[in-house]
């Protein structure tokens, strides 16, 4: 294995790098148009983000680990941004107070800001290799009482001076990321919070059991109803001669009326003195 050449870094590195800097693109973008003082919401940003990265779709950890990297590099102190959670999954990117690497409403010193996520990235780097080079270095036997001491096995595993794809994927996957701290107004807002949503427990508790009392009543005065009786049901329903009754009388208003008894014999009469003459 061969060391890296200079100037040529791992593929995953040179992404990340890259993601950087299209974040304090997108990041720029905001300020312009919003101002410094505007925090910017993180739903935007991870889109913007990934239009100006073209990679991926970009996430929350995403921008959590590279401000993280510029937190635990060794200019950590001065890193301006950091993340503020204003409930109801908003969460927001703002600038501390006072930063040195802000200046004016819109402008952001971008090429300051890379520099220190680079310092950031090779301090992180160092101290990884350093614990993996504690945890790997053989560790001494003691002496076999008047003897020579055990013999260290020469096969054991060391941590190779080289960069690899393999350990540059380990070391980025350990990368820490950045806290996210709770908005002061949230904190402020909380008992406020609680309170309306015990009130709102307790008034549905109350729903509940006024409908589970009315259903018990219901239930009680069925039970207490006496049976209908038998000359209830004849009320109710009318019999087979009554029904019979109304059926005849419908039949006799629907037939046409009968003439009166003296006008039919007169007619009569009428028709024969006709017929005589």
């Amino acid at each position: 294995m061969s060391p890296i050449a200079p100037g040529q870094l791992p593929a995953e590195l040179v992404n990340l790098l890259a993601l950087h800097s299209s974040f304090l693109t997108a990041l720029s973008l905001h300020y312009a148009h919003n101002g410094t003082s505007t925090p910017a919401d993180l739903r935007d940003l991870t889109a913007s983000t990934t239009l100006v990265w073209r990679q991926r779709k970009v996430t929350f950890d995403d921008v959590r680990l590279l401000i993280g990297v510029l937190d635990h590099g060794p200019s950590g102190k001065d890193n301006p941004y950091y993340l503020s959670d204003y409930g109801r999954g908003k969460i927001c990117l703002e600038i501390k107070e006072n930063s040195p690497m802000m200046g004016g409403m819109t402008h952001m010193n971008e090429e300051g800001l890379q520099d220190m996520f680079k310092d950031g990235l090779d301090s992180l780097w160092s101290q990884w290799t350093k614990s993996l080079q504690l945890a790997s270095r053989p560790i001494a036997m003691p002496k076999r009482g008047r003897g020579r001491p055990k013999k260290i096995d020469t096969q054991q595993t060391r941590l190779e001076t080289f960069l690899d794809d393999s350990s540059m994927s380990k070391f980025l996957s350990q990368l820490p990321l950045a806290d996210i701290t709770t908005c002061a107004s949230l904190t402020a807002l909380a008992p406020l919070q609680e309170k309306g949503r015990k009130r709102l427990r307790e008034f549905k508790e109350s729903v509940q059991q006024g409908r589970a009392q009315k259903k018990t009543r219901q239930s009680v005065g069925k039970e207490n109803e006496p049976a209908a009786t038998a000359q209830d049901q004849q009320q109710a329903q009318p019999t087979v001669v009554q029904q019979a009754k109304i059926t005849d009388f419908a039949a006799v208003q629907n037939q046409p009326p009968r003439p009166h008894p003296r006008k039919a014999r007169s007619s009569q009469s009428r028709t024969r003195r006709a017929l005589t003459r």
